[in-house]
């Protein structure tokens, strides 16, 4: 799972390791369906505690994976090379992820670009320029 995260999902990007990463770690929360407990104890239990760990990393990789290869375009830190300027246009949204039923949904939402009251001006957008 880190291997794949690090090899495909890194800050540089492109579609082809992206579309690779996320299939390589289907394969890998596919199988998660087989991990059984041998130790049933219910006090202190760790290998339930590794078990919940576990599930935990490959939903949040699952969703980070699936997530950069949604998003079409390079921002702030993330450099993607299909992509290699920032979309306002069509990418000025969160990326809103839910995991049912061991599927991947994504969605968009758009940025609130306002303040909520006047007491603080709101920063107007800007490409970030080293």
């Amino acid at each position: 799972m880190q291997k794949i995260i690090q090899q495909y999902g890194g800050v540089f990007r492109n579609d082809k390791l992206l579309e690779e990463g996320v299939e390589k770690l289907n394969k890998i929360y596919k199988d998660y369906q087989y991990v059984s407990l041998k130790d049933k104890n219910k006090e202190f239990n760790t290998d339930f505690i590794e078990v919940v760990e576990l599930e935990n990393l490959l939903q949040n990789s699952l969703v980070t994976l699936y997530s950069a290869n949604f998003r079409k375009e390079s921002r702030g830190a993330h450099s993607h090379d299909d992509y290699s300027e920032r979309d306002d246009k069509d990418w000025l949204v969160h990326t809103i992820v839910h995991l049912r039923n061991h599927k991947v949904h994504l969605s968009k939402r758009d940025v609130i670009l306002q303040t909520l009251n006047d007491e603080v001006e709101p920063i107007p957008l800007a490409k970030r320029i080293y």
